[in-house]
C-alpha cells in the first residue's frame, strides 16, 4: 500500500463526505419560493402556513397553534426506544413573543443539555456541496460522532439536511429567524458572520436546540472526498440489499428516462463492491430513489467499512508522517495529536461498541410553511428520544441497514441494465447461392 493509501484510510476514521449533487443555494440565504423541488434549498416567507409536501416523510399535521402560557416539558431519561413515542416537544413549549409566527419568527425556549452527551467528546464530521467557481455551499452530511471513553464506546447520529430551526442572530431578508441546519455553516461564515466562523455558528445551533455540546469539527467538500478515496485505492462495501439511486442530470448531458425525466443512475449489487471515487460519492449523496435518511444508512455503511480498511492497514504508526499529505482537505480543528488518539481508539474498538442511529420519518414531522418548503422538526420529544437513546441503538454495522428489509427493484430497474448490456454484433449476413456454370462438356476422342 502507498505512503498516499495510508493516509487516504486514516482520513476516513475522522470525516465522511457526503454533498447533495444538486445545484449550490443562492447567494441570498432566505428567498421566498412558492414551492420546493427536489434540487432547491428554499427558504420561507414569514406567512401563514399550509401543508407541506414532502418524499418519504409523515403525513403533514395541522397548522401549529402556539400557547403563550404552556409550561416547558423536561428532557425525559435515557430509554431504548425503537419507535421514538410522541410528546410535547420542549422547544416549542413556550414560544416568545407572543403573536409570533411558528418556526418563522417565534423564539424557541433553548433545549435542556443532554444527559447522555454531558461527558462525551463531541465531534460534528460535515460534507460540503462546495464546488470550485461556487462561493455557497450546504453540508447535507452532518454526522455527530460522540466517544464514550470511559465506556470504551462511540455514538454516531445522523441529523437530516431539511431539520427546521432556530439560528440564534440570524435574521433573514424577509425577517424569518429559521433555516434549513445545512446551511448553518454557511450563514455562520458568510452571512451573520460569527467570531469563531461557520462552527461557532453550529455550536451555538447544537447547544441551543439539541442540549448537544459540540467539541471538535471537521468539514470536508465533494472533490476532496473524490481523490481521498481514489488515493486509498477505493473502498470495499458489502452490501445485504442491492441498491437503485437517482440524481437529476440538471441540464448536463446524458442521464436514464425515469419517470419522464433524465437522472443520472447508480446501480450497486448484492455482495462485495469495490467503489472508486466518482462511485463512492454517488453512494453517499445520491437519493432521489429514496430519502435523506437513506443516504444517511449508506454514509454509516461506508464509515463503517473505511475503519475497516485503516485498521488492517495498520495506519497508526503512520499517522505523524502523513498527516501533512491531505489536511489541506480539511477545515478543522482537530489537531495531529487528536489524529493520533482518534486513530489509536479507532483501531482497538470493537465495531459491536459502535452504535448508530439516524434521525429519520419516525422522530419527525413536517413544518406547515407556506413556500410549501420540504422541512421537519421534532415530532413531539422524538428526536431528543433519540438523543438520549444514542448508545442504547444497534451496532452501526446493523443499524445501516434498511429497517424495512430490501426493496423490490424499481419498475425501471430491469431497462436500465439492459442499456448496460454489450448489444449483440452484427452478423454477416450469409451470402446468396450463386449460380456457377457447368463446364461445357468436351468431345473425348475415341481410342
Amino acid at each position: 500500500m502507498t505512503v498516499r493509501q495510508l493516509l487516504g484510510c486514516l482520513v476516513f476514521t475522522l470525516a465522511l463526505a457526503a454533498c447533495n449533487p444538486s445545484a449550490p443555494i443562492a447567494t441570498a440565504p432566505d428567498t421566498p419560493t412558492p414551492a420546493a423541488s427536489p434540487t432547491d434549498t428554499p427558504t420561507l416567507a414569514p406567512t401563514d402556513t399550509p401543508t407541506l409536501t414532502a418524499t418519504a416523510t409523515p403525513s403533514p399535521t395541522s397548522t401549529f397553534t402556539p400557547s403563550p402560557t404552556a409550561t416547558e416539558t423536561p428532557r425525559p431519561t435515557p430509554t431504548t426506544l425503537a419507535t421514538p413515542t410522541p410528546g410535547p416537544n420542549p422547544i416549542y413549549s413556550s414560544l416568545s413573543p407572543e403573536g409570533c409566527t411558528p418556526f418563522v419568527t417565534c423564539i424557541p425556549t433553548p433545549a435542556p443539555p443532554s444527559i447522555t452527551l454531558e461527558d462525551t467528546e463531541n465531534i460534528l464530521l460535515l460534507g460540503s456541496d462546495l464546488r470550485p467557481d461556487d462561493n455557497t455551499w450546504r453540508t447535507d452530511t452532518m454526522l455527530l460522532v460522540a466517544v464514550d471513553r470511559a465506556n470504551k464506546r462511540v455514538g454516531i447520529l445522523s441529523f437530516p439536511r431539511d431539520y427546521w430551526l432556530y439560528i440564534p442572530g440570524y435574521t433573514s431578508d424577509f425577517g424569518a429567524n429559521y433555516q434549513r441546519i445545512n446551511q448553518v455553516d454557511f450563514i455562520g461564515e458568510r452571512v451573520v458572520k460569527h467570531p469563531k466562523g461557520g462552527f461557532g455558528l453550529l455550536q451555538d445551533v447544537f447547544q441551543r436546540d439539541f442540549g448537544i455540546r459540540i467539541d471538535r469539527f471537521a468539514r470536508l467538500h465533494r472533490q476532496g472526498f473524490i481523490d481521498i478515496v481514489d488515493a486509498l485505492g477505493g473502498v470495499d462495501v458489502n452490501l445485504e440489499c442491492e441498491v437503485w439511486e437517482l440524481s437529476p442530470t440538471e441540464g448536463f448531458p446524458g442521464g436514464f428516462n425515469v419517470g419522464g425525466a433524465p437522472f443520472y443512475v447508480l446501480h450497486v449489487p448484492v455482495g462485495a463492491n469495490h467503489l472508486d471515487g466518482e462511485t463512492a460519492l454517488k453512494f453517499v449523496t445520491y437519493r432521489y430513489n429514496s430519502a435523506d435518511w437513506d443516504r444517511a444508512r449508506r454514509q454509516q455503511i461506508f464509515l463503517a467499512n473505511a475503519r475497516q480498511q485503516f485498521v488492517n492497514a495498520g495506519l497508526l504508526t503512520q499517522v505523524p508522517r502523513l498527516w501533512g499529505i491531505f489536511r489541506n482537505y480539511f477545515k478543522t480543528n482537530l489537531g495531529l495529536a487528536d489524529l493520533i488518539r482518534l486513530g489509536a481508539l479507532a483501531r482497538d474498538l470493537d465495531m459491536e461498541n459502535v452504535h448508530a442511529r439516524v434521525i429519520d420519518y419516525l422522530a419527525l414531522e413536517p413544518v406547515p410553511l407556506r413556500s410549501g418548503a420540504a422541512v421537519s422538526t421534532s415530532k413531539g420529544n422524538s428526536v431528543f428520544q433519540v438523543i438520549e437513546g444514542l448508545f442504547d441503538a444497534p451496532p452501526i454495522e446493523s443499524a445501516s441497514q434498511p429497517a424495512q428489509g430490501c426493496l423490490p427493484r424499481p419498475r425501471w430497474g430491469d431497462d436500465y441494465l439492459a442499456t448496460l448490456r454489450p448489444a449483440p454484433a452484427a452478423s454477416s449476413p450469409t451470402p446468396l447461392p450463386t449460380d456457377t456454370p457447368a463446364p461445357a462438356p468436351t468431345d473425348t476422342p475415341a481410342p
